[in-house]
């Protein structure tokens, strides 16, 4: 194979090679000097968290000469392994009881323990490593995993069982400890926003591992762990789900213990690391990604003025910043949580940034919409966006958040010329009759986006979770509708629902 690769022109193989993931690229190096001297590891993004193993990769990366050239991106993983105290367990009334927490474990049978000191495992920590394979064996993981990797999950009790998943489980506890005690993944990240030359874009998701052994990111953490490590996944930030009672968002006050506003640590780390290096780094996006995770940022953070509102807004500031992606966790089941909307920080920060291209903005809302919302629970979007202030916007996105329909016009009809893409998901409309279909046939009649050249006409699309194909499809189908002689694709539903019949 290598005498293969290597009669190919140069080009030919840095073409192949850029398609190879990186563990390929490693064995490929190690076959023959000359692939060896025509390749290298992609690394335009890294990852950091508060795992060790993270923390030790990206500062190896970012002290090596050649390699933190290539860095574009930072992910940041703000999942952590569950926060439950190391502790003693202690025997009450036939029942073994955390020492601290005085939570229930199991005592691990004597013939299976490795040394004569009783070893316990939390009964929450079976469950959940239970779970796991339940899930598995249901069916909700994802269907290209090979067939022999589901054998060895469903002999997985018997291979590694939940007590011995729990001592590996503690030492990983230990670690995470260390870390918060000593900030070490937030010197990790000032290092790399002093040594990534090319770095412009830090992305923060709630969590890395998604599901066992089905990881969103392979991320340096999540590939050491030990073949077949059965363990409950980190926990990401509050989620809503329409199947538990709704999590109400934090407030953000002085009083609030710093434990609940760590749930957010990633966020809080690096826009204090950003305002603290302002003009010392070249960052020019912040995307919060909460991938398909009902979840975001909590929004009591930009009510009220705080430490990280502040930090925030310093970040905006630096000249050159020109994308946010800012997903925010409302939280609760009452229409009253969007009533602070009003009187937040959100127009005073987004206008310290003239040279922003691209927001996206949206809320977790979408399980809990109701059919109460009245303008009691309105604001305007003219006074969220300063829109004026932008005069190179070029994408904007606006989802799961109340609307008045005129007043989305009003907005839109105020963005710049520059203004290329608009997404509209899951809004909710307050007033009786205004629905996606009512919505599009006043931007069609309302604004002069069909006057303008086939070049600079937005285009427009209501869906953002569909296949690249699909979400084509769609948008063709709008702005055929928008800017031809297309009918309106969007149908009215039972409810609140909406169809596409494009």
């Amino acid at each position: 194979m290598a005498l293969a690769l290597t009669t190919l022109p140069l080009e030919i193989r840095i073409l192949i090679f850029s398609y190879l993931p990186n563990s390929t690229i490693k064995n490929l190096r190690l076959t023959c000097s000359s692939i060896k001297n025509a390749t290298r590891l992609g690394l335009d993004r890294v990852f950091l968290s508060i795992q060790k193993r993270d923390i030790e990769v990206f500062r190896n990366i970012a002290s090596h000469e050649t390699m933190r050239l290539q860095v574009k991106e930072i992910i940041w993983d703000d999942g952590s392994f569950s926060q439950s105290p190391l502790e003693d367990v202690v025997e009450r009334d036939g029942e073994y009881l955390g020492q601290v927490s005085g939570l229930p474990y199991e005592k691990v049978p004597a013939e299976r323990c490795q040394g004569s000191s009783p070893k316990y495992c939390p009964k929450w920590f079976s469950r959940e490593c239970h779970e796991n394979l339940s899930g598995f064996v249901a069916g909700e993981y994802d269907h290209s995993l090979a067939a022999e990797l589901m054998e060895r999950v469903i002999e997985l009790h018997e291979l590694l069982p939940p007590w011995e998943s729990w001592e590996r489980y503690k030492e990983y506890l230990k670690d995470q400890l260390e870390v918060l005690d000593s900030e070490a993944d937030v010197e990790a990240l000032k290092f790399g926003l002093e040594r990534f030359p090319a770095l412009r874009k830090i992305t923060i998701i709630p969590t890395a591992h998604r599901k066992l052994f089905s990881p969103l990111y392979p991320t340096p953490n999540i590939r050491s762990l030990p073949c077949m490590f059965n363990y409950p996944i980190p926990q990401p930030w509050p989620i809503s789900d329409e199947e538990t009672f709704p999590v109400n968002a934090t407030p953000w006050t002085e009083d609030v213990q710093e434990f609940l506003k760590d749930r957010w640590r990633g966020f809080r780390v690096v826009t204090r690391c950003l305002a603290e290096q302002a003009g010392k780094h070249q960052v020019t996006d912040l995307v919060i990604d909460p991938g398909n995770l009902k979840t975001g940022i909590n929004y009591n953070i930009f009510n009220a003025p705080c430490r990280e509102l502040s930090n925030f807004t310093t970040m905006l500031e630096q000249p050159g910043f020109k994308r946010l992606d800012l997903t925010l966790f409302v939280g609760g089941k009452e229409d009253l949580v969007w009533t602070p909307f009003k009187d937040g920080h959100y127009h005073s920060a987004f206008s310290k940034c003239p040279d922003l291209e691209h927001i996206a903005f949206g809320t977790d809302r979408g399980f809990y919409a109701t059919e109460e919302l009245s303008m009691d629970h309105f604001t305007s979007l003219l006074s969220l966006f300063p829109v004026q202030k932008w005069s190179r916007l070029r994408h904007f996105g606006l989802s799961s958040f109340p609307v008045v329909q005129s007043d989305i016009i009003n907005l839109l009809d105020a963005m710049p010329l520059t203004l290329r893409t608009v997404e509209l998901t899951g809004l909710i409309f307050i007033n009786d009759g205004e629905n996606y279909n009512s919505l599009l046939t006043a931007m069609r009649d309302t604004l002069d986006w069909k006057e303008r050249a086939v070049e600079d006409r937005p285009r427009v699309a209501f869906w953002t979770n569909t296949s690249n194909m699909l979400h084509a499809y769609m948008e063709q189908t709008v702005s055929s509708y928008l800017y031809g002689d297309g009918e309106n694709p969007m149908r009215v539903g039972p409810g609140r629902r909406m169809y596409f019949s494009g």
